[in-house]
């Protein structure tokens, strides 16, 4: 009877000792499935943060080509605008834009080429002097005139003084600047045709259509800004040929004054004694009391005429792009305009209210019990 005992007994164990037998001569049975389990965990992380990626640029996307003044849920005002800021500042926005932009690197500095030409074409426009002309207008001439006036009073109060171009380069013209920068950024990014945009519903065309626009814009303005620097260096060197070349006329001119031009200088006839305007260091002084101009005068006033158009540039540049379009962009962005209840000048208020209104539709519409009386209160709000 032990032995069947013992028979029975090994016929029952035979089963799990075969299994654990084959078990420890396969080890690679128990890696290959550790190994599947791994990639299989590696493809569900990828394909959640897919889908997480996906949902993230269908929310944000629409906003970002809007100009959206709240990105995310849970930013604070300052949060909020400083994204705005670094979503759409030309300069700034080169390199700290988001990620999910539609707007990229190579759209970006032709939005940035547009600008610096803007800046240009009115500088030169400026220097020529053709603000105060007929030609420009009734309501330009108006707000020039308006800036000679504040300028005069400006130099009142401060002794400063300013010139009247100047002064206009650098008010109204670097506000231009700065809404020909927004203009240009409306239409490359095309909010409209985009999931959430005005039209209500997304089209390539149409999203493409509008950034070949804002390229033709830009194209047109380097070229107008092109052709207003060739009339300004026509005129100089018009200018400069006219102040160089003393013919006969001005010669009698100067001998019914008692003066003779002779190349160096003033030469008086009375004591045939010639002042020289590159020698002594009166001949500045002189020759500008009698009304004519040394040489040296000449040879400077070209050069500063020069510096005089570069510094103006560069200032009017540097406060379009650092200072008013800030000052500007900050001013939508408050909301101060609409008092944050009118489409487009409301700012990030109006946003705000939109989305909780939004949010309370779709909470209804979920629920069932959606509060007419709380969406007419938000629309008259809004």
């Amino acid at each position: 009877m032990s032995t069947g005992h013992t028979a029975s007994y090994s016929s029952r164990s035979t089963p799990q000792s075969m299994h654990t037998h084959e078990q420890s001569f396969h080890p690679s049975l128990q890696s290959s499935n550790s190994a599947r389990a791994f990639v299989q965990d590696i493809h569900s992380r990828l394909d959640r943060a897919d889908r997480e990626e996906r949902e993230l640029a269908r929310r944000l996307v629409p906003r970002l080509a809007a100009r959206a003044y709240h990105l995310e849920d849970g930013n604070t005002w300052c949060q909020d605008w400083l994204q705005y800021q670094k979503n759409t500042h030309p300069v700034f926005g080169l390199c700290f834009h988001h990620k999910l932009h539609p707007i990229r690197g190579p759209q970006r500095i032709i939005i940035l080429m547009g600008s610096i030409a803007f800046g240009l074409a009115i500088t030169n426009i400026v220097f020529l002097g053709l603000l105060n002309s007929n030609s420009a207008g009734q309501w330009v001439n108006l707000v020039y005139n308006v800036t000679g006036e504040v300028s005069e009073i400006q130099y009142r109060y401060t002794h400063v003084q300013l010139e009247q171009s100047m002064l206009f380069l650098w008010t109204v013209g670097s506000f231009l600047h700065s809404a020909f920068d927004m203009l240009i950024w409306y239409l490359a990014a095309c909010a409209c045709f985009r999931p959430g945009g005005i039209a209500g519903r997304n089209s390539h065309f149409c999203q493409t259509l509008g950034l070949y626009i804002a390229v033709l814009v830009v194209v047109s303005m380097v070229f107008i800004a092109t052709l207003v620097i060739v009339m300004r260096l026509n005129e100089d060197e018009q200018n400069w040929t006219q102040l160089m070349h003393i013919d006969d006329d001005s010669n009698k001119t100067m001998l019914s004054t008692g003066l003779n031009w002779t190349g160096l200088g003033f030469m008086n006839e009375d004591n045939n004694s010639t002042t020289s305007s590159l020698n002594s260091p009166r001949s500045t002084d002189e020759t500008n009391s009698t009304g004519f101009p040394g040489i040296s005068d000449l040879v400077y006033s070209k050069s500063d005429t020069k510096y005089a158009f570069l510094v103006g540039y560069a200032v009017e540049l540097t406060i379009a792009l650092f200072v008013y379009y800030f000052i500007t962009s900050t001013v939508f962005f408050s909301g101060i305009l609409g008092c944050g209840r009118i489409p487009i000048i409301g700012g990030r208020p109006y946003e705000l209210r939109h989305i909780a209104r939004n949010s309370s539709r779709r909470e209804g519409r979920k629920t069932g019990s959606y509060d007419h009386s709380d969406s007419s209160h938000f629309s008259g709000n809004v």
